[in-house]
C-alpha cells in the first residue's frame, strides 16, 4: 500500500478540490491510500464528506497566517512523524516552506508539487510574494506535476519541461452524459423556457472576468439569452450591482455555490469561459463531456480544447464575444462523453496512470 498526504492551502470547494476528488473516487484503494491536510479556519464540507467515505483521513491546520506558521509548521512534523507515508503530494506550492524540508527531515521519500495555474497570483504583490516563496521549493521537492504543459513552465521553468509529470484534470465522463429527464426539471427550477440559457461555472473573484459577460447581456437579453453564474466569492456583492447597472439584473442569475454541477450543465445551452487566465480548467473538460459549445477567452491553453465546437473570440471585446455566443446558439449538443474518453481525460483511465507513475518514482528512489 502506498499512502500518500495531499497538501492544500485551505479548504478546496472547487478547482482543486475537484480534481482531487474525481481522483479520489476513481484511485484503487487497495494500492493507494489518500489522506489530506488543509489549512483552514473553516468547519468541514463536502469535500470532507466525500474523501471520509472512501476512507481518506483530513487534518486540519489553521489559515495561512503568518501568526500561525509555527503551529502549521508543528502539526506537519507531528503527522509525519505518526504516519508513515510515502509522499506528500503539495497542490498549494506557495507553502511549500511549511512543509518540504520538514517532509524531507521526516524521512518522506516523495516530495511533490504541483502546478494547478499559469500564473502566481491574479495581485501583483502576491504574484511576486509567491514566485520568490515557489523558488524555495527547488531545494525539497524531487518531482514536479503540472495539471498541463503550460502551468508547468509558469512554475517550474521551460528548462524544466522534459522532467514535469503531466497529471490532466480528468473527470468522471458518465455522470456528464446528458439526461433529458434532469435537463427539463432544472431548466424549469431555474425558470427557463424557450430561452437560450448561458452558463459560467467559477468562483466569483479576480482574473475571471464575469464582467465580460454581464456587459454581453445588455445586447444578448434581445436575443432572448438567460445567463448563470455558479460558483460563490468575494466578488458577488460587486457583480450583482453591476447587472442593476447595466440593467441586467432581470437576466442574470446567480446560483452558487452547488454539488449538481453536472446536472446543471444538462440543463444549459451554452458554455462560457471568459479568464483572463486559467491553467487546465477541469469545468472545461466537464462542459465539453456534457455535449455543450462552448465559448472561451483567448488565454486559455488550447490543451483543454477537444472538440470542434468550442470558439474562442481574439480578445475581450464585447461585440465579438456577442456575434460569437449567437453563432455557438446554433450548434447542436454532441456525444461529449465519448469524446472526452477517446482524449484520455476520464479519470478511470487517468487515476491508473497516476498511480504507475507513483510506483514508478518510489521505485527510483528505493
Amino acid at each position: 500500500m502506498i499512502r500518500i498526504l495531499h497538501i492544500i492551502g485551505r479548504r478546496p470547494v472547487g478547482g482543486i478540490g475537484g480534481f482531487l476528488l474525481s481522483y479520489q473516487k476513481a484511485i484503487d484503494t487497495t494500492e493507494i491510500q489518500f489522506d489530506y491536510l488543509l489549512c483552514s479556519d473553516t468547519e468541514p464540507n463536502n469535500f470532507d464528506f466525500v474523501v471520509n467515505e472512501y476512507g481518506a483521513k483530513v487534518y486540519q491546520a489553521p489559515s495561512l497566517k503568518l501568526s500561525n506558521f509555527k503551529k502549521i509548521k508543528k502539526i506537519v512534523k507531528q503527522i509525519l512523524l505518526l504516519e508513515n507515508y510515502d509522499a506528500v503530494h503539495l497542490h498549494s506550492a506557495n507553502m511549500g516552506f511549511l512543509c518540504l524540508k520538514i517532509a524531507k527531515q521526516c524521512g518522506v521519500k516523495l516530495r511533490i508539487v504541483h502546478s494547478h495555474s499559469t500564473k502566481f497570483s491574479t495581485n501583483k504583490l502576491k504574484s511576486v510574494r509567491n514566485y520568490f516563496l515557489c523558488k524555495y521549493n527547488k531545494k525539497y521537492l524531487n518531482s514536479m506535476f503540472a495539471c498541463g504543459k503550460d502551468a508547468g513552465i509558469a512554475m517550474f521553468g521551460l528548462r524544466n519541461l522534459k522532467n514535469i509529470t503531466i497529471i490532466p484534470n480528468s473527470i468522471l465522463s458518465e455522470k456528464f452524459r446528458l439526461e433529458n429527464t434532469i435537463r427539463l426539471k432544472l431548466r424549469e427550477s431555474f425558470g427557463i423556457t424557450n430561452e437560450i440559457a448561458l452558463c459560467y461555472v467559477s468562483r466569483l473573484t479576480n482574473g475571471k472576468n464575469h464582467e465580460l459577460l454581464i456587459k454581453c447581456m445588455q445586447i444578448l437579453k434581445e436575443y432572448n439569452f438567460k445567463l448563470f453564474f455558479i460558483g460563490d466569492g468575494e466578488n458577488e456583492k460587486e457583480l450583482k450591482e453591476k447587472c442593476i447597472v447595466y440593467n441586467v439584473e432581470k437576466n442574470v442569475f446567480f446560483l452558487g455555490r452547488r454539488n449538481d454541477v453536472n446536472q446543471v450543465l444538462m440543463a444549459m445551452d451554452i458554455f462560457c469561459m471568459p479568464s483572463k487566465f486559467e491553467g487546465f480548467p477541469v469545468v472545461l473538460v466537464e462542459a465539453q463531456a456534457s455535449g455543450l459549445p462552448c465559448v472561451i477567452s483567448n488565454r486559455i491553453t488550447d490543451e483543454v480544447v477537444f472538440s470542434n465546437n468550442v470558439m474562442i473570440p481574439n480578445d475581450f471585446d464585447v461585440e465579438k464575444w456577442c456575434e460569437t455566443i449567437i453563432k455557438a446558439s446554433g450548434i447542436k449538443r454532441y456525444d461529449g462523453v465519448s469524446l472526452i474518453r477517446n482524449m484520455g481525460y476520464d479519470v478511470n483511465i487517468s487515476a491508473k496512470k497516476l498511480t504507475n507513475k507513483y510506483k514508478e518514482l518510489l521505485e527510483k528512489l528505493n
